[in-house]
């Protein structure tokens, strides 16, 4: 097993640092069922996962790559900051309906920026969200840079979030075109 930077493909990240998690082995799979395309490059497995492995050698997966953003150096956890979010607003994500949705998309200045979905009625002020943020203990750039109000988030049929379509909805609205979609 290996952790790499998100950034510079293959470079390896040392213990305690959160990157992309790379498996090797007998029992590794070169293709999921059903994929065209190989997952193995030079016979390590990109498993699409973040994480990092502590001083002790264990691993702690802490998200898929499609649900973290890179903002002025840093990795943050959409779903963390969904949660946090949540809090801020008092408003839980109800069973089956979620209420927030954080997403990245492409940024000419810091190479990708926050976006919030919202089914919350009222204006979004990222100024005021970015102090609550702060006083939760959170980093600045943790905070969503815009807001886009939705009746509805999208979802999968397995109840998960459907990021890539959120995504896309997010570049629409902005204007941006949206980047292709990262490899699982």
């Amino acid at each position: 097993m290996r952790i790499t930077d998100v950034e510079r493909d293959g470079h390896a990240l040392p213990p305690g640092q959160r990157g992309l998690i790379w498996l090797k082995g007998a029992n590794v799979a070169a293709r999921y069922l059903g994929a065209g395309h190989t997952m193995l490059r030079n016979g390590w497995f990109g498993t699409g996962d973040i994480g990092f492995v502590d001083d002790e050698g264990l691993l702690t997966v802490c998200g898929r790559r499609t649900r973290f953003s890179k903002i002025a150096g840093e990795m943050v956890p959409h779903e963390t900051l969904e949660r946090v979010l949540a809090q801020i607003f008092k408003a839980p994500n109800r069973e089956g309906q979620l209420r927030l949705a954080v997403v990245g998309v492409p940024d000419a200045r810091e190479g990708e920026q926050l976006v919030l979905l919202s089914t919350l009625k009222g204006d979004y002020r990222a100024t005021t969200t970015r102090y609550d943020l702060m006083n939760a203990g959170y980093p600045a750039q943790w905070t969503p840079q815009r807001c886009i109000p939705m009746k509805r988030i999208p979802m999968l049929p397995d109840g998960k979030l459907n990021y890539l379509l959120c995504r896309h909805i997010a570049c629409q609205a902005l204007g941006i075109t949206p980047p292709p979609a990262r490899s699982e």
